[in-house]
């Protein structure tokens, strides 16, 4: 009961029959069905207490539950009192979304993220990108498959990131350092030119660039006559002004907003 409902072994969701209960009631009545079973027993509490200190390593002062900490006093003794574990800090919420632990000062990393695992199409073209852990040149693409695939399978309230962000290089060639504060829109330029460059097919990173990116065209109309004068360039993002707009329609509108030009050429 302990392994199959309520603490699966299967962190990432691999096999159905190992897929605890996430029924917030129904884990509260396995959890006093399990005390009642081990309050007469103490071979079968001692080794429920065995099991919670897997989850709960006693180094980690944050990781003790009130509940493992009740089952040690009366392991010494003491009278059992009521056990529990606290579900919201442990184990995804039941809507089925992981969050990302922030490894220092990687909150806008763990933002961009969570962002593009939200977008479905995105997160399914990553998950079937053709890559493996034996190849270096695509470090990255792998590790985000392996992230995404984790925050869509795992049973954890939340997960690190780590091996992603070890893995990412900047653009002089240096480690990402998670202890500083780097702005979102740079990080996701680095991303996203990193990953594209590991794209294996042109079709591929032509697939890429199609989810985020396009062409900007820059027009100079005359009043004067029907001349227009254009200019394309790529881009990835496109930074809209908030202050003032109510929604994302209108910040966009004001973007695409022409300009009056005065003076001679």
């Amino acid at each position: 009961m302990w392994r199959n409902l309520l603490f699966s072994d299967s962190s990432y969701g691999a096999g159905a029959e190992r897929t605890p209960c996430l029924h917030d009631p129904t884990r509260a009545e396995l959890y006093k069905l399990t005390c009642d079973l081990v309050a007469n027993d103490q071979g079968s509490l001692e080794q429920i207490v065995r099991l919670n200190y897997e989850l709960f390593p006693e180094g980690n002062t944050r990781s003790l539950s009130p509940w493992y900490m009740r089952l040690r006093k009366s392991i010494d003794g003491m009278l059992l009192d009521e056990y529990w574990a606290d579900r919201d800090r442990w184990l995804r919420a039941p809507a089925g979304l992981v969050g990302l632990h922030n490894l220092s000062n990687t909150c806008y990393l763990n933002s961009l993220l969570t962002q593009l695992f939200m977008n479905r199409s995105f997160k399914e073209f990553v998950l079937r990108i053709p890559v493996d852990s034996a190849d270096p040149l695509r470090a990255n693409s792998f590790h985000l498959r392996v992230l995404f695939s984790r925050m869509q399978a795992s049973f954890a309230k939340a997960i690190e990131p780590r091996d992603l962000v070890e893995s990412l290089r900047d653009f002089a060639g240096d480690p990402i350092d998670p202890q500083v504060q780097m702005d979102v829109d740079e990080f996701f330029n680095l991303l996203f030119d990193r990953l594209e460059s590991e794209m294996p097919t042109s079709e591929l990173k032509s697939a890429f660039r199609s989810y985020y990116g396009g062409q900007l065209v820059q027009q100079v109309k005359s009043n004067e006559c029907s001349h227009i004068s254009e200019r394309t360039e790529p881009f990835s993002a496109i930074q809209c002004d908030i202050k003032g707009k109510h929604t994302l329609q209108e910040s966009l509108k004001a973007y695409v907003e022409g300009e009056i030009m005065e003076g001679g050429v």
